[in-house]
C-alpha cells in the first residue's frame, strides 16, 4: 500500500489506485495520513471539516466518512481508538515519510549540501509539487528552499 499526500492525494495497491470519494472523505484521509500512527481526535477531525458551522450531523458524517475509507480495498487500517481514529501506515508507505527521510539522510550527508543521488530521489518522491501545490523547481516553493 503506497499513500501519496505531496500532490494529489492518492492511495494505491498493486500498482492500482484507489478510489477514495468525496472532497470531505478524501480530507479526513489526509488529515489521518498528515497524524499517521497518532490518534486523531473526532472533535479535530470535525472541526478540520466544517470549522465553526459544523452541522448537528457532523459526528455521524465523520462516521460514513472513514465507513467509506474503510471499504476501500487497502485503507482498512483505520482503528477507532478514542477520542477519534488512527490510521496505521508503514514508515515507507506514504510520501511525506521518504521525503522527510530523505531530507534527514541528505542533511547527514557530510559530503555537500545537497547530495545529486539525494536531491534527485527527492523530486521524484515529491512528484514535483509540494503541500501548496507549487512546482518543487519553482523558487519560491517552501520545498525548494529546504532542498538548497
Amino acid at each position: 500500500m503506497d499513500f501519496r499526500i505531496l500532490g494529489p492525494l492518492e492511495a494505491e495497491q498493486d500498482g492500482r489506485l484507489l478510489t477514495l470519494g468525496g472532497s470531505k472523505q478524501r480530507a479526513v484521509l489526509a488529515l489521518l495520513l498528515l497524524h499517521a500512527n497518532e490518534v486523531v481526535p473526532r472533535d479535530r477531525l470535525i472541526d478540520e471539516l466544517w470549522g465553526e458551522r459544523a452541522p448537528e450531523t457532523a459526528a455521524t458524517a465523520l462516521q460514513g466518512y472513514v465507513s467509506g475509507l474503510l471499504k476501500a480495498r487497502g485503507v482498512e487500517r483505520i482503528v477507532t481508538r478514542a477520542p477519534g481514529y488512527l490510521l496505521q501506515v508503514e514508515p515507507d508507505a506514504l510520501d511525506l515519510g521518504r521525503f522527510e527521510r530523505l531530507m534527514r539522510e541528505g542533511r547527514e550527508c557530510q559530503i555537500c549540501p545537497v547530495d545529486v543521488k539525494y536531491a534527485r530521489v527527492t523530486l521524484r518522491c515529491v512528484r514535483r509539487v509540494d503541500l501548496a501545490g507549487q512546482a518543487v523547481t519553482d523558487r519560491r516553493s517552501p520545498t525548494y528552499a529546504k532542498l538548497r
